[in-house]
């Protein structure tokens, strides 16, 4: 018997939401970023368009998902293999190695590629005001113990 929630959603949604995130990204992976559709992806999960929007109402944020969950395979499973060497210099090369798109049959490369058109124009995919550049930069230079220029333009030591 299945349980539901006070929502009348089944218990598996999150398994569900899975699913739809993986025949996002595979549509994806086909047709491209910009090509793809909710009947598309609907169809590829086998479900209708009305179930996959119950799901997800807003159809971005399903794209938001696919994007989420490739980046979080591409950093995982680069750290992990540079986590595995020992030498300073392995750990680079790996690093380098693992960060260039193998050629067309590099799916994860491609994917990531893909929403790269989503993120001029989405506002998911907008960074957050403590993100910008204008906040990030003055704390990376600190970090570097060199300053920026102020709002007035004076500045203490260069960013060299």
């Amino acid at each position: 018997m299945l349980e539901y929630d006070s929502f009348m959603r089944r218990k598996d949604q999150r398994a569900r939401r899975e699913q739809l995130v993986e025949a996002a990204r595979a549509v994806m992976a086909d047709r491209g970023a910009v090509a793809i559709r909710v009947k598309d992806v609907a169809d590829r999960a086998g479900v209708s368009a009305s179930s996959l929007l119950y799901y997800y109402p807003d159809f971005e944020e399903l794209l938001f998902a696919v994007a989420r969950d490739a980046i979080d395979r591409y950093t995982e499973e680069r750290a992990a293999a540079v986590r595995r060497e020992l030498d300073p210099l392995g750990r680079l090369r790996t690093a380098i190695r693992l960060g260039v798109p193998t050629g067309p049959d590099d799916e994860q490369s491609r994917i990531l590629y893909e929403l790269d058109a989503f993120t001029g124009t989405s506002a998911g995919f907008a960074l957050p005001p403590t993100l910008s550049s204008a906040a990030v930069e003055p704390a990376y230079a600190a970090s570097r113990g060199a300053h920026v220029p102020t709002s007035s333009g004076t500045s203490g030591r260069s960013m060299s």
